[in-house]
């Protein structure tokens, strides 16, 4: 007998609570503009799959580990501006496919909606023996971005909109209505799979062989050591290039200059650990991670989350009992 396995439909106004949804993905976010977050997520898990869409109204950097044990499948609904993934730039056309087991980074620009469809490993390899695609070079080797035609991909977006709206909104404990819902989304992955499979595969990466390297050695390094504020010099050691180099790295990639992107990341750890309880106060955290002036730096902190930091410290944040 079909059965749903949960629903989630949650709204965060706060950014540090999304990340504390996302825990599973084991990922960092770093919010890169200024204005108050709002995100929403939309999902519902049957067998195993899930079916979701999610919306952000900030330029978000994303570093972590894709989903575990299957493989997640991401439709942009005509995003405006640049969404990098993984050193190459994903457009409206492109259908994204997260790698197995394996580790993501992205760079999702202000008010980012997509649509996603995550199918285990064991049920998608089956899907595509039936399918008669060969196995197993054509689901783990490239494959991330793939072209389809704009039908196809509004297609999907529509159906996956009807489809999680029905689903969702639809309080009926059926068998037969249950196993109405399994059929359109098992059809909907059967076709995605084949457009997925047969598509043109995409690989136009903004940074060279050489340069991606050095990024990545750039962005682990900030990962591995994110406890602290870092400077620009040590920066330029991790990537083995000069500074000039590096604000290269960063321009073409995150769109602002080594110096923009770590003030972010220095706002960010500055509020989680505020929000942490730990004693401290304010001008004290804020010393610690390197802002010397207080009234540049509660401004600052203002504009980037609408709230003072002495007003941030007083609230008490839970994120409930909520499924992801």
């Amino acid at each position: 007998m079909r059965h749903i396995d949960f629903k989630t439909d949650i709204e965060f106004y706060d950014s540090d609570l999304y990340t504390e949804t996302a825990k599973q993905w084991q990922a960092e976010f770093i919010q890169l503009d200024r204005g108050d977050f709002h995100a929403k997520i939309r999902q519902i898990g049957m067998h195993g799959t899930q079916l979701g869409e999610c919306s952000l109204n900030r330029k978000l950097h994303q570093n972590g580990l894709a989903p575990q044990g299957g493989r997640t499948f991401i439709i942009q609904k005509r995003v405006e501006g640049n969404f990098m993934w993984r050193g190459q730039s994903v457009a409206n056309d492109h259908l994204l496919c997260f790698p197995y087991n394996s580790d993501f980074e992205s760079l999702s620009p202000s008010d980012f909606h997509i649509y996603a469809i995550h199918i285990p490993q064991e049920m998608l390899e089956k899907k595509a023996e039936a399918m008669e695609f060969s196995y197993p070079s054509s689901l783990l080797l490239g494959m991330e971005v793939v072209h389809l035609p704009s039908e196809a991909l509004e297609n999907f977006r529509r159906e996956i909109e009807i489809l999680l709206g029905d689903i969702y909104y639809n309080h009926l404990d059926e068998s037969a209505v249950r196993e109405e819902y399994w059929f359109r989304l098992n059809n909907l992955m059967d076709r995605l799979i084949s457009q997925w499979l047969s598509g043109s595969r995409v690989y136009q990466p903004i940074l060279n062989m050489r340069q991606s390297q050095s990024y990545k050695n750039v962005i682990d390094y900030m990962t591995a050591h994110g406890g602290r504020s870092l400077k620009i010099a040590e920066l330029c050691d991790a990537a083995a290039v000069s500074e000039r180099s590096l604000q290269y790295l960063f321009k073409n990639y995150l769109q602002m200059s080594p110096k923009q992107y770590l003030l972010s990341r220095k706002y960010d750890e500055v509020r989680r650990t505020l929000r942490s309880d730990g004693g401290e106060s304010v001008s004290e955290v804020a010393k610690k991670w390197g802002f010397r002036h207080m009234g540049q730096f509660a401004a600052g902190y203002k504009a980037r989350f609408g709230e003072l930091p002495s007003t941030d410290k007083t609230k008490v944040y839970s994120l409930g009992s909520h499924t992801l």
